[in-house]
């Protein structure tokens, strides 16, 4: 069995804007997501995380009716990107 067939929720391919910063503090970084599931969140950025980081992220809808989506991600792995950058995979939890 692989990894995604262990799942409890579907990972949807979802492409879209978003910053983050790490912790409080520090300048909003930017990123694009590559995938999204009720948990967690797959995205590519130049800036260098860490495993363990903790970010707080603010997705955009694309959708001016819908409020920008913000949540707390906890980074679980960070692997180079072919071209450059990163993927990073992280824990999401919802913040509002």
């Amino acid at each position: 069995m692989n990894y995604d067939n262990r799942r409890d929720f579907r990972r949807m391919s979802v492409e879209t804007a978003l910053t983050f910063r790490l912790g409080d503090s520090g300048q909003p970084q930017r990123g694009r997501t590559l995938d999204l599931s009720a948990t967690g969140i797959r995205f590519v950025t130049d800036t260098a995380v860490r495993e363990g980081d903790v970010l707080t992220v603010t997705l955009q809808t694309g959708d001016a009716r819908f409020p920008p989506l913000q949540g707390e991600v906890r980074v679980l792995r960070v692997e180079p990107r072919q071209g450059g950058g990163v993927v990073v995979a992280g824990e999401m939890r919802v913040l509002g």
